[in-house]
């Protein structure tokens, strides 16, 4: 994605101009590509293309990471905050983007994707890996000590009692309602 985003702004730094304001119905745009239709293609591609690496990556992240780093007993309102914050930054960034992009025109791009270098190295330093593991096993990832470059152990408990049952190493026993190990 960053790569993408500093793509488009290379593009708009070499074939962009400023905006002359002859044309009226243009006067909401500051910065235009003039007769260079390869140019302005490849602006667009580039620009869905974000989009799409962002709504397949980014997108969902915030909703489902949110949901499972959080011990049980504060996950609900720990998402509600996530997701408030989620919204708020959408937010701030629906106002402040067309008031930049009028000021710092291609420059923006750049922004975004030292925004997205710095995001690179915070999720390699600081995002724990959740893959396998169980809601009530997150405390436990996080309580590990293991930098988070380094990863969790793999599988669950859940995989290795099962793996254990089948071996016939545990065994189990249904008591009232509940499986006991003996």
């Amino acid at each position: 994605m960053m790569v993408l985003l500093f793509v488009v702004a290379i593009l708009e730094a070499i074939y962009g101009v400023p905006n002359p304001r002859t044309d009226p119905s243009l006067n909401h745009i500051s910065w235009l590509i003039i007769d260079n239709p390869p140019v302005s293609r490849a602006i667009v591609a580039c620009s869905y293309l974000f989009v799409c690496t962002f709504a397949v990556t980014w997108g969902p992240t915030s909703w489902t990471y949110a949901s499972e780093i959080f011990p049980t007993g504060i996950r609900a309102k720990a998402v509600s905050l996530a997701t408030a914050s989620n919204w708020a930054w959408n937010c701030a960034l629906a106002f402040a983007v067309p008031t930049l992009f009028q000021k710092i025109n291609w420059r923006m791009y750049i922004v975004f994707g030292v925004f997205n270098l710095c995001a690179f190295a915070q999720v390699w330093l600081t995002v724990r890996e959740t893959k396998g593991k169980t809601l009530e096993e997150m405390e436990e990832v996080f309580e590990s000590g293991r930098p988070a470059w380094r990863g969790v152990s793999r599988g669950s408990r859940l995989d290795r009692l099962q793996r254990d049952i089948a071996e016939g190493t545990v065994k189990v026993r249904l008591s009232g309602r509940r499986y006991q190990e003996l």
